[in-house]
């Protein structure tokens, strides 16, 4: 009878203590390796969990994903990290058909840093295949400089912008001034060039989305603020 109550007891703590320490690796690895195999790049995922057993359902005490290297929309990201607090996911959709569905969150908070190199490679591509033109960024603004050749001469050009929120998920590099060797043109002009040289960063379709709050320009970086929707 002790002999038969003991097992019984170690097969119930067996029951509550090892999904805590065996589901949140298997989930790990499911979720790194769908965002590795869609979206490229090298995933670092953290799963805490209360006992274990609430991760069968799909609720997460917690995630952090810390992404690096990928491309999302032919902009390459230099990194990407999301933390949740109860997260809720498709467990099901996860394990089944390797596809991520994210149901929501009491907390998601998300940091996406560009460097200014892909930023620029992603700009010649969209609006200046010729490469006439180049993003340098600041602590305050940024400059989209380029240099023309007319009548025997080089023309350095400058338009001064800044990056806004547009929608959610979208900001826009918006400019400001525009200056002519370093000289202030006429309004008129400035909405000209503009309608050129607009530029548009997309993450609407990161797998967890997330709206963008704010954004702080560094010296050769763009780093977007948000939080899961």
């Amino acid at each position: 009878m002790r002999r038969k109550t003991i097992f019984v007891v170690l097969l119930i703590s067996a029951m509550l203590i090892l999904p805590r320490f065996v589901l949140p690796p298997i989930l790990e690895y499911y979720v790194a390796d769908y965002l590795e195999q869609e979206y490229g790049g090298q995933v670092r995922v953290t799963i805490s969990t209360w006992l274990g057993w609430e991760l069968v359902i799909g609720r997460l005490r917690a995630i952090t994903i810390k992404w690096e290297d990928v491309v999302v929309n032919d902009l390459r990201i230099a990194s990407i990290w999301l933390s949740g607090y109860n997260v809720a996911v498709d467990v099901s959709a996860l394990l089944k058909h390797q596809q991520l569905i994210y149901l929501g969150a009491e907390r998601l908070d998300g940091i996406v840093t560009v460097n200014e190199v892909d930023l620029n490679r992603f700009f010649w591509q969209q609006l200046d295949p010729e490469q006439h033109w180049q993003i340098d960024l600041t602590t305050d603004y940024a400059v989209l400089s380029g240099t023309y050749f007319l009548w025997q001469m080089d023309w350095h050009l400058s338009l001064v912008g800044e990056f806004s929120i547009a929608k959610p998920a979208q900001i826009l590099f918006i400019p400001k001034e525009f200056l002519v060797m370093e000289t202030r043109v006429p309004a008129l002009l400035l909405e000209l060039v503009s309608e050129y040289y607009t530029l548009i960063i997309d993450l609407r379709s990161l797998p967890i989305p997330i709206q963008l709050d704010w954004i702080e320009l560094t010296e050769q970086q763009i780093v977007l603020y948000g939080r899961g929707i």
